[in-house]
Order: C-alpha cells, then structure tokens, then sequence
C-alpha cells in the first residue's frame, strides 16, 4: 500500500477469534455437534443421552478432571479420523480454519455463543425460575411483583 506522501507501507492481519453459533462452529471445526457423542467443543467429554421433554438430549456434565480440547489435541484427533475413516473423540477430519497462520487456535479461537448459551440458555432458566407459574410457592419466585397494568 503505497500512502499520499510515496511511502510504502506493508500491514499484515491475522485471524484470532471466529464467533458463530454451535451448529456453525462444528462445521469449522469439523467435529459432531454439541448434541452428538464427543459434541463438546471444550472438553473430550463422550456426553450422556437423555431424556429431554418429549425426546433426548446430549448431556455433559461439569467435570474438573475432563480432558481439556487444545489445538494439538484436535489436530492429532483430525488425523486419525482421517486416517481411520471414523470420529476421533468427535472430530471428524481436519478445520478448514489450518489454513490460518499459527496465530489462530482451534481450541480458543472460538469463544461461546453468547446469544444461544447465555441468552436463549441461562437467562431463559432464570426467567422461568423467577416469573414461571409452576414456581409460584418457591422463595426465588417475583413473578407476584410485576403488575400487568
């Protein structure tokens, strides 16, 4: 890039971080999604199946001692699975995201999904705790203290 005055000047960018939602970060990843065995794109965690309202859900518990994911861990995952022709530990194949200079991490590079996690998820329970009818009789409940007029 060559600035008003002549002078050449040189920039160079870098991919750090990639925010999208689970179903968008497993396709870049190339992992299961988060309801799939191994769908945890934090930990190593294979997930149980359970019952959820009218059908299952993958659950992962909090576990301290779980196997963290790090970028040579997915790595080494992605080559197996393409040498075995299956799923290593949920990963399927190699991220498309390889091509980035080393400065992007698989396993950091994609943080939460704020919208789905937090908003549709915590908050959502919060409110049915705080104002769900079926909560009425508990301590938590305020639901009584908000007039609809």
């Amino acid at each position: 890039m060559t600035t008003s005055s002549g002078a050449v000047v040189q920039a160079k960018g870098a991919v750090l971080v990639s925010s999208m939602d689970l179903q968008a970060k497993a396709l870049n990843v190339n992992m299961h999604q988060h309801n799939g065995e191994c769908g945890c794109s934090t930990c190593e965690a294979r997930g149980q199946h359970v019952r959820s309202g009218k059908g299952w859900a993958r659950h992962y518990a909090y576990n301290p001692n779980e196997k963290q994911r790090t970028h040579q861990s997915i790595l080494e995952n992605a080559s197996q699975a393409i040498t075995m022709g299956k799923h290593v530990k949920g990963i399927l194949g190699f991220s498309p995201f390889i091509i980035l200079d080393e400065l992007f991490d698989l396993a950091l590079g994609f943080p939460p999904d704020y919208m789905h996690g937090v908003l549709l998820g915590v908050t959502k329970d919060l409110l049915s705790l705080w104002f769900g009818a079926k909560n009425k009789d508990e301590d938590y409940f305020i639901g009584h203290l908000v007039s609809l007029n």
